[in-house]
């Protein structure tokens, strides 16, 4: 039940955060992958043989958006003061969201049907 309302509030989060991305900088294959795993996580609720791999692809997004905040702060602090415009900081906290819906796949039932 816990599982489900993650992963739910992870495809939500992926397909906000592909929807925003597009809006900003225009359609891009990154745009497309994340609002695939949103497509995938949709479809993965009423289709049980495809948990094992919306999990393993909701893991993978959690790792990139970690390793995609990271080097968002990094480049924050470029010129030697941090700052962030708006749209960036709306991105870093949609991948913040990310992180931690993503990762929690890793405590998500796999049922074999």
């Amino acid at each position: 039940m816990i599982a489900t309302i993650f992963k739910i509030l992870f495809m939500l989060t992926a397909a906000t955060a592909g929807l925003y991305s597009v809006s900003i900088f225009g359609t891009g294959m990154w745009s497309y992958i994340i609002i695939g795993v949103a497509g995938l996580q949709l479809v993965s609720l009423f289709m049980t043989p495809l948990n094992k791999i919306a999990a393993l692809a909701a893991r993978a997004t959690g790792i990139l958006s970690v390793i995609a905040l990271v080097l968002l702060l990094v480049a924050a602090t470029t010129g030697g003061s941090f700052s962030m415009s708006q749209s960036n900081i709306i991105l870093s906290f949609l991948m913040v969201l990310l992180s931690v819906f993503g990762l929690s796949a890793v405590s998500w039932p796999i049922k074999k049907s």
